[in-house]
């Protein structure tokens, strides 16, 4: 079991725990007792913090009383403590509680970012004596008050985990103990005396000890406690050497303040302070400068008569509101979409101003500060019926970007264009921007986007770097922008990645190139357009021909976005999973809003486990691309990776409507409802696949397997030239797949004599010294498998021992591929009947995003063979499940 302070991710394992009302998204940094994640929550449409306990602290503890006194800290209602609003537990027996999320940074950083102010010092100082003596009259005592569980929202102090002591003691845990043990050293410095020494009659004022040592930390910018760096050297030094008075008053502190913090800082708990409102009432007299200023505020409202102040009051309240909604809005870049620019003249005239648009759609796609909507879902709802700001609402959109464009011809025959921009803001209607005109002669015309992007960034306060602003122009060839413009049309329409439409997109990206050798977005188009042909089965030579082009590109433009998407996409289908994550963060730095490496990227992240970082990723997916039917495609099987199938079939579902004819969509739905285990749904949805033309594949043969008896019957009489199989891997997969079906119906006979077919064509796929590494691992995996399955249980064990030691899991050992071996291995040790591995095992391959979801794993008859075994009961019961035999 991981401990929340072991350097392996529990992400996986917690996402699957918080369910689907819950998007985790980056982790802060926390001390030895928990690791703390911020998450976004659906119900209350806003962020929370997720606080995972150390396993050693709660190891000993009963689970319903320690979470019903979590429970009770939700009681804590008073605007400097943080409260607990739920409880939980993950599969792997990690304790888990939600807070409100407070923005800021802890006090721990503050101090590191150097002197705290006297002021601020003491409004701080102040805020946290407030939540102590507030938190102890509730009957709560800290016994854990540092830094680190201090935060800085703006304007004030909270402090969080109140409730954590008082929870592990009452449940069975021996707190102080459990939380000085799992405390790192820097906040061995703030424990009191006695709760060193394991005194379990510690009550408040070990929390007002912990105050004093912050206060003598703030207030004279020095670490009491420099030289203690074990619990040792805290228990045999009992004492802090308090600076005398003097030299509390050289730093400014007025002499009662120092008088109380030495107090504070005394061995005998007697001697200190008797509760922490003695703390506050000393604070609220200091004369400082803050303070001073809120008197005269007082003074000056007691002059005016009740009317204003309510006046006053409504007017604060207002302002608050206003300042969290504008807060809200910084937080998120703005939504942004481009649409189809117009202009008066020849149908030539209107398709070089919507090309315009979209390449200035390109140039605002390269800003960190704004998410642009991808062309293909603006232009799928963009309707001359409709508004600007009708489309607006439409696409989600915060701001519609329009212009329209108007062509002149001056005195002494010249052309020039006048553009005219428009920035909506669709919440209220309201025009943000009428820029310009902004008028270029057509000379440089094409310096057209550039300049609107530009205009646009500043009018939306996002910061617009001195390299975007100078950059030049796209082409100064109208020929060349009109053939790269024809080709990105037939690259984008190419929904179905057809080879002849990729072809078709080559050429005119060539052509644009070939007129202005320099155009580095002609040169980035043909190189992605050459690694979608190799993708789509051309010769595997044209990767070598798209990563030169790619190099081309890049030289010419070091953040050009189609050149690092094909190297990207390369490296992906390769299998080079470090190389692709370089080439994806190379091209999501240059260009934010790149839809195609964003939707590589989420589902490349669930390989490593990343799940903080692929629903970040299919967040903006979705927001950019809600209209775009592969953008919801990877949405989907990366929320697959994680068992958030709900959300799943909602993208799956939006991109049917979206593209009714896709009948490829319709086979993910079936893998879908394979991988959630609902079999019914899954049939259904595959005699509709069929019923459209589709055809069942090797890589589908398990739908059939796990199908009604029709399906399995067909399964079971096909021969090795059905369902258009070719290629020795091919037919093992057809082969294994018989020989599960046959095993599930007791019909161990047949079952073995396909178990061995599967063997002879393993072996000789194995004696392929052409097979490329990743491959051979997958085939290697397979043998064990089959071997395991034969009875063969020595060679089995021997290769599974090793998948433990496989590089990938070692270097990511909570990502997809972790799962596959996992899942593999569950099922080996399953067949040989060594149910404690199999336990193991399972428990990851049921953890880990890509491994099997819990309702599925009856249909597989490895692990089912052992559904009366209590143990594999006892993992089940983790997750409110039982194994129910699927019939075949």
């Amino acid at each position: 079991m991981k401990s929340p302070s072991d350097p392996a991710d529990l992400r996986a394992s917690l996402s699957l725990a918080l369910g689907a009302a819950y998007i985790l998204d980056r982790e802060l940094e926390s001390g030895g007792t928990a690791r703390v994640f911020i998450a976004y929550e659906e119900s209350i449409d806003g962020d929370v913090m997720i606080v995972v306990i150390a396993e050693a602290l709660t190891r000993d503890v009963d689970v319903e009383r320690f979470h019903a006194e979590l429970r009770r800290a939700s009681r804590l209602d008073e605007q400097h403590t943080v409260p607990v609003l739920s409880v939980g537990r993950t599969a792997g027996g990690l304790h888990y509680y939600t807070m409100p999320f407070v923005p800021g940074h802890s006090l721990r950083h503050r101090i590191e970012q150097g002197p705290v102010g006297f002021d601020e010092s003491v409004a701080v100082l102040r805020d946290v004596a407030r939540a102590m003596a507030y938190a102890h009259g509730e009957g709560f005592v800290h016994r854990h008050l540092i830094p680190e569980n201090v935060l800085l929202p703006r304007g004030g102090a909270a402090v969080t985990d109140f409730g954590l002591a008082r929870a592990l003691e009452q449940s069975g845990a021996r707190a102080p103990d459990a939380l000085l043990t799992h405390s790192s050293y820097t906040a061995l410095a703030y424990v009191a005396p006695e709760l060193a020494a394991g005194d379990l009659t510690t009550d408040h004022r070990a929390d007002i000890y912990a105050w004093g040592v912050m206060a003598y930390e703030l207030l004279l910018d020095a670490d009491p406690f420099a030289d203690v760096t074990t619990p040792a050297q805290t228990d045999a030094s009992p004492t802090i050497d308090v600076s005398p008075l003097q030299l509390f008053k050289r730093h400014g502190v007025p002499e009662q303040l120092a008088l109380l913090v030495m107090r504070c800082c005394e061995y005998d708990p007697a001697a200190r302070p008797e509760s922490a409102l003695e703390l506050v009432s000393t604070l609220e007299r200091i004369p400082d400068r803050a303070s001073t200023l809120a008197l005269q505020r007082r003074s000056a409202a007691r002059l005016v008569g009740t009317s204003i102040i309510a006046a006053l009051v409504l007017f604060v309240a207002t302002g608050m509101a206003v300042w969290k909604m504008q807060k809200r809005e910084s937080r998120v870049a703005p939504l942004v979409a481009v649409l189809p620019f117009d202009i008066s003249g020849t149908p030539a005239d209107s398709l070089f101003a919507h090309r315009v648009s979209d390449a200035t759609s390109a140039r605002l796609s390269k800003l960190a500060g704004l998410r642009v909507i991808d062309l293909e879902t603006v232009r799928s709802i963009t309707d001359s019926a409709r508004g600007a700001r009708a489309i607006g609402k439409a696409l989600g959109a915060d701001y519609v970007l329009r212009a329209s464009m108007s062509q002149e011809r001056m005195a002494d025959g010249t052309g020039r264009i006048r553009v005219r921009p428009l920035l909506l803001r669709v919440a209220d209607g309201t025009t943000r921007w009428t820029g310009g005109p902004v008028i270029l002669s057509s000379v440089h015309a094409l310096d057209m986007p550039n300049v609107v992007a530009t205009k646009t960034a500043d009018e939306l306060n996002v910061y617009v770097s001195p390299d975007y602003r100078t950059a030049h122009h796209l082409t100064t060839s109208s020929a060349a922008f009109s053939a790269f413009a024809l080709g990105e049309e037939l690259y984008r329409r190419n929904t179905a990645h057809a080879l002849p439409l990729y072809e078709q997109a080559l050429r005119a990206y060539e052509q644009a190139y070939g007129v202005d050798p320099r155009y580095a977005d002609a040169i980035g188009g043909a190189a992605l357009a050459l690694a979608r042909m190799g993708q789509a089965g051309a010769h595997p030579a044209h990767y070598d021909s798209a990563l030169a082009l790619a190099g081309r590109a890049l030289g010419i433009e070091h953040g050009q976005a189609r050149a690092l998407d094909a190297g990207a996409l390369i490296a992906v289908l390769q299998n080079r999973t470090d190389d692709a994550h370089a080439w994806l963060d190379r091209a999501l730095s240059a260009n934010p809003s790149d839809l195609e490496a964003l939707a590589l990227r989420a589902e490349l992240l669930p390989l490593i486990g990343d799940s903080i970082g692929t629903w970040r990723d299919i967040e903006r997916l979705v927001s950019i691309g809600g209209r775009s039917v592969d953008a919801l495609v990877a949405a989907a099987t990366s929320a697959q990776s994680y068992r958030r199938f709900t959300e799943a079939g909602e993208f799956l579902q939006r991109a049917r409507q979206l593209d009714p004819d896709r009948i490829d969509l319709v086979v993910r739905v079936a893998r879908l409802g394979r991988a959630e285990g609902n079999f019914q749904r899954m049939a259904r949805t595959v005699r509709e696949f069929r019923r459209r033309g589709g055809s069942i594949t090797a890589e589908d043969l398990t739908l059939l397997r796990v199908g009604d008896e029709m399906m399995r019957n067909e399964l079971a009489e096909s021969s090795p030239g059905s369902f258009g199989i070719v290629s020795r891997a091919d037919s093992v997969t057809h082969s294994s797949q018989k020989a599960l079906l046959f095993l599930a119906r007791r019909n161990t006979a047949t079952a073995r004599a396909l178990f061995d077919s599967s063997a002879v064509l393993l072996r000789r796929l194995l004696a392929d010294t052409t097979l490329a590494p990743s491959e051979r691992r997958r085939y290697v995996d397979l043998m064990a498998w089959t071997d395991a399955a034969r009875g063969e249980r020595r060679g089995a064990l021997a290769v599974a021992t090793g998948m433990e030691r496989d590089p990938i899991t070692l270097q990511w050992p909570n990502g997809q591929l972790a799962a596959g071996i996992a899942c593999n291995s569950a099922e080996i040790y399953a067949f040989v009947d060594d149910v404690p591995e199999m336990i193991n095992q399972l428990r990851r391959c049921l953890t880990l995003p890509g491994g099997y979801a819990p309702n599925a794993i009856s249909a597989e008859p490895a692990l089912w063979r052992h559904a009366i075994d209590p143990r594999l009961r006892a993992l089940l019961g983790e997750f409110k499940l039982e194994v129910r035999r699927k019939e075949q």
